[in-house]
């Protein structure tokens, strides 16, 4: 684990946080339980899909404020009560996007995770992947669009950050060796 003093920027105590983000269907969930293996971390899964897996009904906007506290309570916990490396599986930019893209605006929820970001560092997935069908995904071509947002929503943060792209083996090394340079290393 990496003990450079921007990775501990939030508190002493709290772990160092690499967050995997962009748009639908860009190896996230895959890139964060390789990067969790490789770097013996804890991983905190997207609690969007796992929500959303059980709703019986069309989700709306109030099921994001939902998500977010959800997510915001998984994402607190790993961040200040682990030992060891935490990689986000997505946060609360992701429902930020989602929300203005979907309904033109954030719920306060969102808003307030945002006040206090708890990643250190982020990994933003390009779209250079295939389109992945699946149900709880909506937009395969307006991927590019959603990662101009995702784009100047890291930038943001002002917290380092690198694109991570490539196909199969190439985009896991691409993530791993960025995951590296941004001081998340054994």
């Amino acid at each position: 684990m990496s003990s450079e003093p921007h990775l501990r920027s939030h508190s002493k105590s709290k772990s160092p946080v690499l967050c995997v983000t962009g748009p639908e269907s860009t190896g996230k969930s895959v890139l964060s339980s390789f990067l969790a293996e490789e770097l013996n971390a804890l991983q905190t899964p997207e609690y969007a899909r796992e929500y959303l897996e059980q709703l019986s009904r069309p989700y709306i906007e109030l099921d994001l404020s939902i998500i977010a506290r959800a997510q915001a309570r998984l994402q607190r916990r790993a961040a200040f009560l682990s030992e060891q490396t935490v990689i986000f599986d997505t946060d609360a930019l992701t429902l930020e996007i989602w929300s203005l893209f979907k309904y033109g605006r954030v719920a306060r929820s969102i808003q307030e995770m945002l006040r206090v970001p708890l990643a250190d560092a982020y990994l933003l997935c390009s779209v250079d992947l295939p389109w992945q069908d699946d149900p709880l995904r909506e937009h395969p071509n307006r991927r590019g669009e959603l990662f101009g947002l995702h784009l100047d929503s890291v930038i943001r943060t002002g917290k380092p950050f690198k694109i991570i792209d490539g196909i199969g083996n190439e985009r896991f090394e691409s993530a791993l060796k960025a995951a590296r340079e941004l001081g998340f290393a054994l």
